[in-house]
């Protein structure tokens, strides 16, 4: 759905999690302000990833100030395979419903519309 964001993060073990700069890979994890930010959890790599994702899209919609993002997220750590499957199929489907989403400004009310008319038209 174009108002929020499945992902499926793996992190294996061994990686460098704890690491900001891997042997492979001379640059640390992205940081707006050219700080150098130290991934120790799952939540760290959202952090970061989200950091990218808004100073990209205040760029290239030229909206520096504008919120990306709700104030928080929803981490959901997943512990077995098994559960792999029915989570992608989850991500997969999710958007068929935003034709029934009452934050679909063609369904609800248009005030609700969290994507800002200069992005989604």
């Amino acid at each position: 759905m174009p108002n929020h964001f499945h992902a499926i993060f793996w992190l294996s073990a061994g990686d460098p999690a704890g690491d900001p700069v891997s042997e492979n890979n001379d640059s640390p994890p992205y940081s707006t302000d050219n700080t150098r930010v130290e991934i120790t959890s799952a939540e760290d790599v959202v952090q970061v990833f989200k950091a990218a994702m808004t100073d990209r899209a205040q760029r290239l919609y030229d909206m520096p100030d504008a919120p990306f993002w709700q104030p928080s997220f929803h981490a959901h750590r997943v512990h077995q395979k098994k559960a792999l499957p029915s989570l992608r199929n989850y991500i997969q489907n999710n958007p068929a419903g935003w034709s029934q989403d009452s934050l679909n400004p063609a369904v609800g009310d248009p005030s609700c519309a969290i994507i800002p008319p200069s992005i989604s038209g």
